[in-house]
């Protein structure tokens, strides 16, 4: 179409944008298809004509998944397959042999510092969050390229590209799953097979469930966010419809991020200015919400401004003295209210509830 085709022969042409997300005819796997994003996920895909499979180690899960497919005019079935288990991967990817989508979603977590994590609970999250991942890509893959063509998508978060402490073990595992998928897409491209990651932000999923039965963690997590608010299952449904389409055509080895503005917000929190010490904008880490570490009168006469850099690197007018914080404090991500300690993480008024896992912050999938 050029510039100077009518607007008749232009909309003539909608149909067939309307059909790129079309998935009638293509039979896909939802690995994790139990709950949260995977069953989320799930229904979209059906919702878009595809026949999907629905795998997962938890058979009431799958069962309430299909009937809300099936319910809604989908074609769903279930399978009982285990991530972590290579028979059951080879087994499930020779039962799909026609598989054109695959999505995998299952991971766990252990929300401690490194020097806590126990080599047991090392070992359950690289099994599953990067050696189930391998599993079910390497199967899947295989007879994909072998088919010529096919759209693996992955699961990763945001914790593979932002970290804050107990969450070691997991941002390395999903850090892993977004150079795993782009060595699918390397290796499988000139046999017709995309391979892209989508990296939520902080959703509302069973694996979050112990930051949101907090309410002073769910709101400090939410206010990360660019949007100030979690993330619902269903806010992921267009990225893996796009991702598994036509749609999506010229896009793999590629990161589909659905953060509500987490990496956003947290780069803008982060940056400041080359020559002053002063965050922007400014943090939220002191008991008032204010500067840690500024007097309240300096507060108050620069309360709605940005300081403005002199020509010696520090705000204009004030001296080094009466400018400074502490490194601890400006690189806090303690939540609102709380007071950073000497080590930049939250005092004591910080930690987690009684029985809670975590030591020291709360963490998100």
């Amino acid at each position: 179409m050029t510039a100077h085709e009518s607007g008749p022969e232009r909309a003539a042409d909608a149909p067939a944008y309307r059909r790129i997300f079309d998935l009638t005819g293509r039979d896909a796997v939802v690995v994790g298809a139990a709950s949260g994003i995977g069953a989320v996920a799930a229904a979209a895909l059906a919702a878009f004509g595809a026949s999907v499979v629905c795998a997962d180690v938890d058979e009431r899960g799958l069962a309430a998944t299909v009937a809300r497919i099936t319910g809604q005019g989908g074609t769903a079935r279930s399978a009982v397959a285990d991530v972590r288990s290579p028979e059951d991967m080879r087994r499930l990817a020779g039962e799909c042999e026609r598989t054109r989508i695959l999505l995998v979603t299952p991971a766990t977590n252990v929300r401690k510092r490194l020097g806590d994590v126990t080599d047991d609970e090392f070992d359950r999250i690289v099994d599953l969050n990067l050696r189930g991942m391998f599993l079910a890509v390497r199967e899947f893959g295989t007879r994909m390229a072998a088919r010529s063509g096919g759209s693996i998508i992955t699961v990763s978060s945001i914790r593979s590209q932002v970290v804050e402490p107990g969450q070691g073990v997991y941002a390395a595992t999903k850090a892993a799953v977004v150079q795993l998928t782009r060595a699918a897409a390397a290796e499988w491209g000139t046999h017709g097979v995309r391979a892209n990651v989508l990296v939520p932000g902080i959703v509302d999923t069973p694996l979050a469930a112990q930051i949101r039965a907090d309410p002073r963690w769910r709101r400090a997590y939410a206010d990360k966010s660019a949007l100030r608010r979690w993330g619902r299952p269903e806010e992921l449904a267009g990225a893996v419809v796009y991702l598994a389409s036509e749609a999506s055509g010229f896009v793999t080895g590629s990161s589909v991020v659905v953060d509500g503005g987490w990496l956003a917000s947290t780069a803008a929190t982060n940056r400041r200015c080359s020559r002053c010490p002063m965050p922007s904008p400014r943090p939220r880490c002191g008991p008032t919400g204010g500067w840690p570490g500024i007097s309240p009168g300096f507060r108050a006469r620069t309360s709605g401004r940005r300081p403005r850099c002199g020509r010696r690197g520090r705000p204009a007018g004030r001296s080094t003295a009466r400018s400074s914080v502490s490194s601890a404090a400006r690189t806090s991500s303690c939540p609102p209210g709380a007071v950073p300690s000497a080590s930049g993480s939250p005092a004591p008024g910080a930690a987690p509830r009684e029985g809670s896992s975590c030591t020291a912050t709360p963490a998100a999938s």
